[in-house]
């Protein structure tokens, strides 16, 4: 965790104390990395990790200061970092401006807010760890209202847009900075027209980004790749080819799996083709008390299924006898047309559309908070950006997805390989054929860094249903389906 503020607090004796300016501190917990450089009217400080996979050997500092040396003003960043990869948060200071923004996908989450006087400017990693240092109460009319939506109950507490349970406490949105004298947020990404990718270049350049990515972080971490059935994690399994003897293969079990699951049988079986050991950290039916208060506590709006997913990972690594960075696929998902291909072509999209594709109709804070996402959207689809696409990148990854990777901060940190700039342009800038089965921008990539793991499949049926869906997936038929029933909660609602 961390809390930006005017001052130092006095609840994290504990903690370390990082002085931005004289006018801005941020109180950073032990096990969260920190890079401070400052050198004449410049200073950068990292949160978490960053990783050039071009350069492998090189360390946050070494990437901080080189960053250093090269911008004069904020914007001159993001082209500098689009390549790397990492989880982090990045305070830039230039003179008498300072900004504050994330990683690609927002993994490592900013929320920030006014204090009373409406002078100062928190943010945190936690909405209630500003809430707690400001002493503001959670807002019960949100609360109520959102809960009572179905994707809040299957899918855990995460709300759209900038919106969070506390009314004045607001969560930056991937693709923003915050200004962190004036309060403004902007849009910074994209600022220009990288579209279309040709598959083959979008292929070159991630594979050798994932790769290169491996390399570093297995210098510098225990290093740890959970492995499925699926598509995300077997292109990571591809990606680490090179270094794949120093690795940790595990999978989890959970309520619906168990040792006989695909996602536990076709892993350990392509592991072991290959002389590799596939590990299995088992779930347990009951939680600790004491590590359920600490995790409910650590992040807001957790799910009761990831809570289950920790302590799974928690007890395996208290057996193991050592904790581990674990590479994740989060954010792979990209790469698939999620929201795309729900919408007809001629329809125009407004809140209530946005509200229905993400299942949320039925809540005006929602809708209204959805609305303000999509006008600041819109202006990204001048530079060749679908707006269906930035949808599921900014709400669908950077708000649901990151609130299931932050939840399990107190177990280990995440490695998420796809969580790079370039990566992400690729995934969305390649013709719509290569985003829908059978044959995935992921297939692709296997077959460029490791071929031989296609020799076994990748989220086989289980049943007769499932097949007959696999089968009709990417057809024309299946695509006017999805707009049928995208029409129908569009004008009926589904709550």
């Amino acid at each position: 965790q961390f809390l930006l503020g005017p001052r130092p607090t006095e609840r994290f004796k504990k903690w370390e104390k990082v002085a931005v300016d004289e006018c801005i501190f941020i109180d950073v917990h032990p096990e969260l990395e920190v890079a401070k450089v400052r050198s004449r009217e410049k200073t950068l400080v990292l949160l978490g990790y960053i990783i050039d996979p071009f350069q492998p050997s090189l360390g946050n500092f070494e990437i901080v200061g080189s960053i250093s040396e090269k911008i004069s003003k904020v914007e001159e960043i993001f082209p500098l970092i689009e390549t790397m990869c990492g989880r982090f948060v990045f305070v830039v200071k230039i003179g008498k401006e300072c900004t504050i923004f994330s990683d690609a996908g927002g993994y490592r989450q900013i929320f920030y807010c006014l204090d009373a006087s409406g002078s100062s400017i928190w943010c945190g990693s936690q909405p209630s760890i500003i809430a707690e240092e400001l002493r503001v109460k959670a807002d019960r009319e949100i609360e109520e209202e959102l809960s009572r939506l179905r994707v809040i109950k299957s899918e855990g507490r995460w709300y759209p847009g900038k919106l969070t349970l506390f009314r004045n406490i607001f969560h930056l949105t991937p693709n923003h900075l915050l200004n962190l004298k004036t309060g403004e947020v902007k849009r910074y990404w994209p600022i220009r027209n990288c579209f279309p990718i040709s598959i083959e270049k979008a292929v070159e350049d991630s594979s050798r980004i994932l790769e290169g990515a491996f390399e570093s972080a297995s210098r510098r971490y225990d290093l740890a790749l959970t492995v499925t059935a699926g598509y995300d994690t077997r292109v990571l399994l591809a990606a680490c080819n090179k270094v794949r003897e120093s690795i940790h293969y595990v999978t989890h079990t959970h309520a619906n799996l168990d040792e006989n699951g695909s996602d536990i049988r076709i892993p350990k079986k392509v592991l072991e083709s290959f002389g590799l050991k596939h590990n299995i950290a088992y779930h347990f039916g009951d939680v600790d008390d004491d590590f359920r208060a600490i995790f409910r506590k650590n992040v807001t709006g957790a799910k009761r299924s990831t809570e289950t997913n920790a302590y799974a990972f928690w007890k395996y690594f208290e057996r193991l006898g050592k904790e581990m960075v674990v590479a994740e696929g989060e954010g792979g998902g990209l790469g698939k047309s999620f929201y795309r291909n729900r919408v007809p072509s001629y329809f125009k999209l407004n809140r209530r559309a946005v509200a229905t594709l993400v299942q949320m109709r039925g809540s005006e804070k929602a809708e209204i908070s959805l609305g303000e996402w999509l006008d600041s959207a819109k202006g990204a689809a001048e530079y060749g950006t679908n707006i269906l696409d930035l949808l599921y990148w900014e709400m669908r990854l950077g708000n649901w997805s990151t609130l299931a990777i932050s939840s399990y901060d107190m177990v280990f940190e995440s490695f998420l390989p796809f969580n790079s700039r370039r990566i992400m342009e690729c995934f969305i800038g390649v013709e719509e054929k290569f985003r829908l089965p059978p044959k995935y921008t992921h297939i692709y990539l296997v077959e460029r860094m490791w071929p031989e793991l296609l020799e076994l499949p990748i989220n086989p049926a289980t049943n007769w249903v499932e097949a007959v869906k696999e089968k009709l997936r990417g057809k024309k038929c299946w695509a006017q389906a999805r707009c049928l029933r995208f029409l129908f909660e569009y004008v009926v609602g589904f709550q």
